[in-house]
């Protein structure tokens, strides 16, 4: 284990606009590894992501769950500058915007559903309905930013609402029919955990009553979370959350992928993990 350093790490709380129906949780997830930071001995500084812009804060290591574009732009100045050692980078929770994150998978073959990006202006639907209609330039700050569509009537009315609120790009992807597992995993630790959200009360918008209760069907842990690793790094992230739907033949397709996510079920050994995995980045002095 690393000697407790004395100057503080800096802790940035994710901006409420980024947690919609989450922010207790989010904030819990983050005050847990703060916590654990403390009793192993370190000093941590917790601001909000825009007390951290507008003071000029600055510490050889940055923790997170940021994804303003100031705070983003902000650490890229501190690594490049200072050589910050920032988790997640800002890089990869760029990379985890829909856009970006369907050409990394399509790059490193990342089972997914049929996907692919329109204009919300021109749009074409080359996907069979039902689909999903997702905001594209950006993460779900709202119920709307995600739908479920199952007719041409009600895509073009969900495309009408993506115009109204300024939106360019949708992404469609197919609905698959399955069950929906819910996965979290820190890259660099043993730690993964998953779990059906349609057997337990867990919801964040209602919409996983579209894949119903799940069947139980059996699939291979170690698999998803090797290639949820491997997704992991090659967007760039370190502490991240997402979801699949898993096949009666216990195949799985990847159907969301976030940046440090609240790990609402399995909070307490999550921070224990993401603890380690920042004392073990931590610059030396």
């Amino acid at each position: 284990m690393h000697s407790p350093i004395p100057y503080p790490l800096i802790a940035i709380r994710r901006d409420p606009s980024f947690s919609p129906n989450s922010v207790g949780n989010d904030a819990r997830i983050l005050e847990a590894v703060v916590h654990q930071l403390e009793a192993e001995g370190y000093c941590v500084h917790v601001c909000s992501e825009d007390d951290f812009v507008e003071a000029d804060l600055c510490a050889p290591m940055v923790f997170g769950m940021y994804r303003k574009e100031e705070t983003l732009r902000y650490l890229q100045r501190l690594e490049k500058k200072h050589g910050t050692v920032v988790l997640n980078t800002p890089e990869g929770i760029a990379n985890c915007r829909r856009a970006p994150l369907l050409r990394i998978m399509e790059q490193h073959d990342i089972p997914q559903p049929e996907s692919v990006i329109v204009d919300v202006n021109r749009a074409e639907f080359p996907i069979a309905f039902p689909c999903w209609m997702k905001r594209a330039n950006g993460y779900s700050m709202e119920k709307g930013d995600v739908v479920y569509v199952s007719t041409q009537s009600k895509a073009e009315a969900a495309l009408k609402e993506f115009r109204g609120r300024g939106i360019r790009k949708v992404l469609l992807s197919e609905h698959l029919k399955g069950d929906l597992v819910k996965f979290y995993g820190v890259v660099g630790t043993p730690f993964f955990y998953s779990f059906y959200p349609t057997a337990t009360d867990y919801s964040k918008f209602g919409l996983e009553k579209h894949n119903g209760k799940p069947k139980g069907h059996l699939y291979d842990e170690a698999c998803l979370h090797r290639t949820v690793t491997r997704l992991a790094m090659a967007a760039g992230i370190q502490v991240y959350g997402g979801d699949c739907i898993v096949w009666p033949d216990g195949s799985f397709r990847v159907i969301d992928f976030n940046d440090w996510p609240s790990f609402s079920p399995c909070r307490a050994e999550a921070a224990i993990h993401i603890t380690q995995r920042i004392i073990s980045l931590i610059p030396q002095t």
